[in-house]
């Protein structure tokens, strides 16, 4: 039994870890990093874009 307490202590402690770790990172994302996460994630979008509108061109090209 003081086994199972102890390994529910343990499976606890990890969990308010990752808990208390997700709020920080929210933090941190929503205030200090905020307008470089924005930076970050317009530049991954219009990557993408870019790649999707060249594979685009490589289907259509492969059509003729």
């Amino acid at each position: 039994m003081i086994m199972q307490d102890k390994l529910e202590k343990e499976r606890a402690d990890a969990k308010n870890a990752v808990e208390e770790y997700v709020y920080e990172m929210r933090d941190k994302l929503s205030g200090a990093l905020a307008e470089f996460m924005l930076e970050t994630v317009i530049v991954l979008f219009l990557t993408y874009i870019v790649y999707e509108l060249l594979a685009i061109l490589t289907w259509v090209g492969g059509l003729s």
